[in-house]
């Protein structure tokens, strides 16, 4: 995911000032206000005025104070309002794209990254797209048993709002945590989530990914990793697959890419003898 860490502003400054000033009531509620409702809507409110001025440096630099950071973490753990979870996520993860820091700050603070575990489980898929731009270690991802959650999500199209572009679809990041997860640990950890992959069901939607050419890499090396643990995952994926995408992308990777596919194809060829 590239980052702009200098955004470009196409505002001139009245209207700036203006988009400043009708923000800040909105702040102002989401911050001190105990009214639930009336936060819920604050939300709703700042995403509108964000989406038409989020190229603004001056304005992203204002939301981007670490009370409204939290007010919008409060918000994900309190409201039970799908849209406003939605929107929630959707105005963080666009302050993130434009500087890491904002992920930082949430880093900071050890119950967020459990808050988005709890709301991903809940089958909120955007979820998966915050939980990425904090870059998570192993360890974060493993204490919370997201596999199940992460394959629901890449089996489903995502439900959002059309109003709000998210800057990475959900089932993309929910691929890439999941092959962190996949390749991380000692080898018994490695096989068992291996094996919850494929009791989830996992495989018959990751196959049907390789039509696509964003994630093919991650998705090959997640499918390489369910054929180790069990053989009767290596004669589905063989029975599904379609090869011409995984031999696309060997043809046109690099050596460390190469590899991951030649080790593909061995699996599936040692299967037959």
């Amino acid at each position: 995911m590239r980052v702009a860490t200098s955004p470009t502003s196409v505002l001139t400054q009245a209207a700036v000032e203006t988009i400043m000033n009708s923000l800040k009531p909105y702040i102002s509620s989401l911050c001190t206000s105990e009214n639930l409702h009336e936060c819920e809507e604050a939300v709703l409110e700042i995403a509108r005025l964000w989406k038409d001025s989020k190229t603004d440096p001056q304005i992203h630099a204002y939301l981007s104070k670490p009370t409204i950071i939290s007010g919008l973490m409060e918000i994900l753990s309190a409201s039970l309002n799908r849209e406003v979870l939605r929107t929630s996520i959707y105005i963080l993860s666009e302050l993130i794209f434009i500087d890491e820091r904002v992920g930082e700050t949430l880093n900071s603070v050890d119950s967020d990254f459990d808050c988005l575990a709890t709301l991903l489980k809940n089958g909120l898929a955007e979820a998966a797209l915050l939980i990425y731009q904090l870059r998570p270690v192993f360890a974060q991802l493993s204490a919370h048993e997201l596999i199940p959650s992460l394959v629901e999500v890449i089996r489903n199209k995502n439900e959002g709002s059309d109003d709000f572009q998210l800057v990475l679809d959900p089932r993309d990041a929910a691929i890439a945590i999941l092959e962190q997860i996949l390749i991380g640990g000692d080898e018994y950890s490695r096989s068992l989530n291996a094996l919850s992959v494929v009791s989830e069901n996992g495989i018959p939607a990751l196959v049907k990914y390789l039509e696509r050419i964003k994630g093919r890499r991650l998705v090959v090396s997640i499918l390489l990793c369910c054929m180790q643990p069990e053989k009767g995952s290596k004669s589905l994926i063989a029975d599904i697959i379609e090869l011409s995408p995984v031999l696309e992308l060997f043809h046109g990777g690099n050596d460390n890419v190469r590899g991951i596919y030649v080790e593909f194809l061995l699996e599936l060829v040692q299967l037959n003898r």
